[in-house]
């Protein structure tokens, strides 16, 4: 099985011109997935939250109207950021753009800081697992099934 290559840009301490030319030569480069990540600061670990950085899904979309062969995709969604129905419906937006080369992930976030400055709670791990796997259950039915009705926590 031949190795697939991708890139991962922060939509962060750039802008969109420059993150478009960035897309663009990789996608014309060969690689097989860009992603972008969902965070509402610039890389969180340097302590860098005022820089710019732009929004997750409005970047991937982005990414999706300027590129014709790459994956594209988020590494990862917060699931607790979004409603989950709300998402889905992004992603299928996402991927009529990119003519079907959206990859959704889901994750439970990490960064406390960005939970609380946002207005979100941050529950203790357990709790954010369990409602990214109720959030994977909702977007997976949403995708698969006709109907939907999910009675959850």
């Amino acid at each position: 099985m031949p190795i697939k290559l991708g890139i991962h840009t922060g939509p962060q301490n750039l802008s969109i011109a420059e993150l478009h030319r960035l897309w663009k030569r990789a996608d014309e480069a060969g690689f097989h997935w860009i992603s972008v990540w969902d965070h509402f600061y610039a890389n969180p670990m340097v302590q860098q939250q005022r820089d710019p950085c732009f929004e997750a899904v409005a970047s991937m979309a982005s990414l999706a109207s300027v590129t014709s062969r790459v994956r594209v995709g988020c590494l990862v969604f917060c699931s607790l950021f979004r409603n989950p129905a709300l998402l889905a419906k992004a992603a299928v937006t996402i991927d009529h753009i990119s003519n079907g080369r959206c990859d959704l992930g889901l994750g439970g976030g990490w960064f406390e800081e960005e939970f609380r400055e946002f207005g979100y709670g941050f529950p203790p791990l357990k709790e954010r697992l369990d409602q990214r796997e109720e959030a994977v259950q909702v977007i997976k039915s949403l995708f698969e099934d006709p109907v939907t009705n999910f009675k959850g926590r």
